[in-house]
């Protein structure tokens, strides 16, 4: 963030390289259901948004003023990198996806599905007004013009959500006194701006935004400023050289026990409890490949190897409903029927497993083959 020579009033906003940073700190704090929200609105509480705040990479764009930290929790969901599980945000197979692709492309998709999926867009004008509902209603003829309403709209969403996702480059002041086309409005006598968004002077496309639009390909940096910054030892350390990307760090932290400050130590025990908690291990590649010039230790590669087949033997198979039948002969009957064996599985001698999605045609396919299971029954 650096200061105009001419006007130290205007600040200029180089978005693009803290976006790619923010967006793993984002996606590491779904995976950990750190961020709060809604179940009604979606949008985050009070408490998320202030805690993202304090971890972005370059802050928000104003102090005590949460833009960036709170339109994140909004595009990630619409974006479908997050979802809901009661009122804490969740990664989804594509948010997972993201944690170990390159970010650009990732931001790119966010942008595109916010424009076609965003969830808040409140452009009903006679639900908006200025200090009365009825008095200050912009729904008047005269008191709607496109700078106070569509214009305050299009400043919303540059500055909420494409500086936000780094598409374009801000230069921008205290929104106080930085617009006056809304003093003729009833019960803006004693307002300084009529947005926070006031403050918005100019912006460039970057290169993330030429490439998000369409306009370019992109030659990404990212790579760049984490290369040689990892060391990872035969005993399983994990050494940082340089000060790590936040994003980078969480990872780490969710694979590894952390020892001292700048070493963290894999684990048979931090490996199983990442998997546990949905982390794939290919995210922490990610970041070793990605962060050190040196190929991993024979002694790593073979605990991620070994940890590898152990994810692999067993598989979870949802929710199953268990079936007991009278005999061996039953069961087998059951399970080798063309009507029923595609619905279910032979467990043991007599009991067979039923899989949840299958329930229903299961107990439908009995009743042609002879049998019937009734209701609530356990076997």
């Amino acid at each position: 963030m650096i200061a105009i020579d001419d006007d130290p009033a205007v600040t200029v906003r180089l978005t693009e390289p803290e976006a790619i940073s923010n967006l793993r700190i984002v996606l590491e704090l779904c995976a950990s259901g750190t961020l709060r929200c809604s179940q009604k609105t979606q949008r985050p509480n009070a408490t998320s948004v202030c805690g993202l705040s304090l971890l972005l990479a370059a802050g928000e764009f104003y102090p005590h003023e949460p833009i960036a930290a709170y339109a994140w929790p909004l595009l990630t969901q619409a974006g479908n990198l997050a979802e809901l599980a009661g009122n804490r945000l969740q990664l989804t197979t594509r948010g997972r996806t993201a944690l170990s692709a390159p970010p650009s492309a990732t931001i790119r998709g966010l942008w595109q599905r916010w424009v076609a999926h965003g969830v808040i867009d409140e452009r009903s004008i006679w639900k908006l007004y200025i200090s009365d509902p009825q008095h200050g209603s912009l729904g008047y003829d005269g008191f709607h013009n496109w700078t106070l309403l569509e214009g305050r709209y299009t400043l919303a969403v540059l500055f909420e959500y494409a500086a936000t996702l780094g598409l374009i480059d801000i230069a921008y002041t205290n929104p106080a006194g930085a617009r006056e086309d809304f003093h003729e409005n009833w019960g803006t006598d004693d307002l300084e701006s009529l947005s926070r968004y006031d403050g918005l002077h100019a912006i460039r496309i970057n290169a993330l935004g030429a490439y998000a639009l369409g306009l370019a390909e992109y030659r990404s940096p990212e790579t760049a400023t984490t290369a040689q910054s990892i060391k990872v030892l035969p005993n399983h350390d994990i050494v940082a050289l340089g000060e790590l990307p936040l994003g980078d760090r969480m990872t780490l932290s969710a694979f590894a026990d952390q020892s001292a400050e700048r070493v963290w130590q894999l684990t048979t025990d931090s490996l199983l409890t990442a998997i546990a908690n949905g982390r794939r291990i290919d995210e922490l590649l990610h970041v070793l490949d990605r962060s050190s010039d040196q190929a991993l230790p024979s002694t790593v590669r073979t605990l991620i190897s070994d940890m590898t087949t152990r994810v692999a033997a067993l598989t979870d198979r949802g929710m199953v409903r268990l079936v007991g039948c009278a005999d061996s002969s039953t069961a087998k009957l059951i399970a080798g029927d063309r009507r029923t064996r595609r619905l279910c599985e032979l467990i043991g001698e007599r009991h067979l497993a039923v899989g949840a999605e299958h329930e229903a045609a299961f107990r439908t396919a009995l009743i042609r083959l002879g049998h019937v299971l009734p209701p609530g029954s356990t076997g």
